[in-house]
């Protein structure tokens, strides 16, 4: 039985992130990747108070267990029958796998459908990215997130102790990911083979919509390959990024205080999904 590790990973996800998130700021404190004006301490305060507030909302408004007694507990789910059949490594694999393609698919949709966008841009409206920049997600895009995967994890029969799993692994990725740092070139293409590195997912927070357009994994590279939507730069492209979003930052609402806000004064951008060939017209 393979429970104990959800049960621990929920029991010491707190401590395991904090010191995650510890390690990742002395780190890109003392190397940094890019420099950096200012003190963190207020994007860190208001990102940590981003993130207190959704976990808060998500609990009382769409807890996962509400969505299983309603809509699972038959027996018959996909993953009940595989763990009746293969055992919990099985389930613990396919459940994980199963989560991440899921989440891949929401985040490509948060990229093309503006209702969606308009909360996801809060976390790509950081221009300085850093490991805080984790948290600093909507509390209506957790919101909306977590409804949707209760209703597709429920019917599948996801266990909550894989569940809690795939989160303290997310989480502690999406740390490194976002931390202002660079992994030496050999390491970090090793780990692209399985995983998204920080090099790949810096190229998504770019502020070009060509590079924030690709790279949508949350764990794994793999669901990027299969799909097309891999992109991997250069050392020098790296040094040219630019990170934020295009018509927040121009308008100047990039501050901490508006990302409560931003969701709701955004307007539709004039952005192309992809870039049109060179005409030479005018």
């Amino acid at each position: 039985m393979l429970a104990w590790l959800g049960d621990s990973a929920e029991a010491l996800s707190w401590w395991i992130a904090i010191g995650a998130f510890i390690c990742c700021a002395l780190w890109e404190s003392l190397v940094p990747e890019h420099q950096q004006s200012g003190l963190p301490a207020a994007r860190w305060t208001n990102h940590f108070l981003l993130y207190g507030v959704s976990i808060g909302v998500v609990a009382l408004l769409a807890p996962f267990a509400w969505a299983v007694s309603l809509l699972g507990g038959t027996g018959h789910e996909p993953l009940t029958l595989l763990g009746n059949h293969a055992g919990d490594g099985a389930v613990l694999v396919a459940g994980v796998l199963a989560i991440d393609i899921s989440i891949y698919g929401m985040h490509r949709l948060q990229h093309a459908v503006f209702v969606l966008w308009r909360f996801h841009a809060v976390h790509h409206a950081d221009t300085a990215v850093d490991a805080s920049t984790t948290l600093r997600h909507h509390p209506l895009e957790y919101l909306m997130n977590a409804t949707i995967a209760n209703l597709l994890f429920a019917p599948l029969g996801l266990p909550l102790w894989v569940l809690s799993c795939y989160s303290v692994m997310s989480l502690n990725v999406g740390l490194l990911q976002h931390a202002n740092v660079r992994l030496p070139v050999r390491l970090e293409t090793m780990l692209d083979v399985v995983f998204v590195g920080p090099a790949l997912h810096r190229a998504h927070h770019s502020s070009d919509p060509m590079l924030y357009n690709t790279n949508f994994g949350i764990v794994f590279s793999i669901w990027d390959r299969l799909f097309g939507t891999y992109r991997r730069l250069t050392s020098v492209e790296l040094d040219r990024l630019a990170f934020g979003v295009g018509e927040v930052s121009t308008s100047g609402s990039t501050g901490e205080s508006w990302s409560w806000l931003l969701p709701f004064l955004l307007r539709r951008p004039q952005r192309p999904a992809r870039r049109l060939p060179e005409t030479g017209l005018p």
